[in-house]
């Protein structure tokens, strides 16, 4: 279930983008997936990671100011946004989920989830998976808010999303704003989610 919900999310990405149908994106993402963690293994893996990781955080980044600029600063954005954004419950995710899903994602990564464990014995000293084990830690509490933000501008800058839409609201985001950053941006986003997702895979079934 964990391989067939990273397999949509890119896929979701990639059919917005190209317009290709999601079933069939789906398909092709993981025959690629497949074909990547069988020729190339951890070794892949890894390099895939630290490139992917250069690449997105870069977009990422420079994603934030546009967005902020075009709707006119990070105040404003907040004033703004319709009155049921800033509830932390809502009829579909409320209370008993989020503790489930908390419960769940808590196991999850503290006894399950082998593919984060893998980054770190597979260096060579204790020190250095500590280092590792620092900066994951501070990327996690950062990084998050830079994606965060196209989403909670989404309403303002594109109107009001569909119900199938909502799902894709930072990747519509990026389409409308990064080609004016410069050209080929989105291509590389994608291209980076992609081998995000390859890679997250590769560390699962390895």
């Amino acid at each position: 279930m964990d391989e067939g919900l990273k397999l949509y999310s890119l896929a979701l990405i990639v059919a917005t983008c190209t317009g290709l149908p999601l079933e069939w994106t789906i398909a092709g993402c993981g025959v690629v997936a497949i074909a990547y963690l069988l020729l190339g293994g951890l070794w892949a893996e890894m390099m895939t990671d630290f490139v992917q990781f250069l690449v997105q955080f870069v977009i990422t980044i420079l994603l934030v100011p546009v967005v902020l600029k075009a709707v006119g600063g990070w105040s404003s954005m907040w004033a703004q946004l319709p009155p049921d954004r800033f509830r932390l419950f809502s009829e579909r995710f409320d209370l008993p989920y989020i503790l489930v899903f908390l419960v769940v994602i808590v196991l999850s990564y503290n006894g399950g989830t082998w593919g984060l464990a893998q980054r770190f014995y597979a260096l060579g000293k204790p020190g250095d998976a500590k280092k590792a084990a620092l900066l994951s830690a501070a990327l996690y509490l950062v990084y998050p808010l830079a994606i965060y933000i196209p989403v909670w501008a989404s309403p303002i800058l594109l109107g009001p999303l569909a119900e199938g839409q909502r799902e894709q609201a930072y990747i519509l985001v990026a389409q409308k704003f990064l080609p004016t950053i410069a050209p080929g941006l989105l291509g590389l986003l994608v291209s980076a989610m992609f081998a995000a997702t390859m890679s997250m895979i590769d560390s699962d079934i390895n």
